[in-house]
């Protein structure tokens, strides 16, 4: 073997290092939370919230923007924070690590459905540097398959002019359907869902 030879395999050999370190530095973990506080969610959650309010309406003034958007976010918030600290065992809160830092969390909560296995995606948030990375679609495959492999059904319910939010949905086999909560305006809210197709199940 040539000099030559010799440095151009040891500089593969560092760059094949290099690059595994930056792959698994890039690893997410997932856990369930069930103690502490949520201040690292709530982190992610209003830096993603003001992400996708960029470029809300161009024709809402500003009162309507904050009472539409700004005021049912945070009562959003606050029921989310009171469901923690309740410590309800059909809640389940998780975090999505990289590199030890929070960098999406969701809320999933069974519902009342008797003739399903349902579950609703009460809140999701994925740091903004980080969407689009598989970080939420990873985060949704986390809760199935390790949390409730048994679920049927997930809903959830966003507004329509969240087109970034309609998009990921879509890409994850979800599809436009009539779930809604009382008192939720059709015209503002769509109700989305996936049906979970168990396999060698008949």
């Amino acid at each position: 073997m040539s000099t030559l030879q010799r440095y151009q395999k040891f500089f593969l050999f560092f760059l094949f290092l290099i690059l595994s370190n930056c792959i698994r530095a890039q690893e997410v973990a997932f856990e369930r939370v069930v103690s502490g506080d949520l201040s690292e969610g709530k982190r992610v959650f209003v830096e993603a919230f003001w992400k996708t309010t960029e470029g809300y309406s161009e024709g809402a003034s500003l009162d309507e923007f904050i009472t539409d958007v700004v005021d049912k976010t945070w009562e959003d918030w606050k029921s989310l924070e009171q469901l923690f600290q309740k410590k309800d065992p059909n809640a389940f809160f998780i975090y999505a690590k990289q590199n030890g830092k929070v960098v999406g969390f969701a809320l999933f909560t069974k519902t009342d459905n008797k003739d399903l296995k349902e579950v609703y995606i009460d809140q999701m948030a994925i740091n903004s540097s980080e969407q689009r990375s598989g970080i939420g679609s990873a985060l949704i495959d986390y809760f199935i398959k390790t949390l409730m492999p048994e679920v049927e059904r997930i809903v959830l319910i966003t507004r329509r002019t969240n087109v970034n939010a309609l998009a990921f949905y879509v890409k994850n086999n979800f599809r436009e359907c009539g779930y809604m909560h009382e008192g939720y305006d059709s015209t503002v809210y769509v109700g989305y869902e996936r049906v979970i197709v168990k396999i060698g199940v008949a």
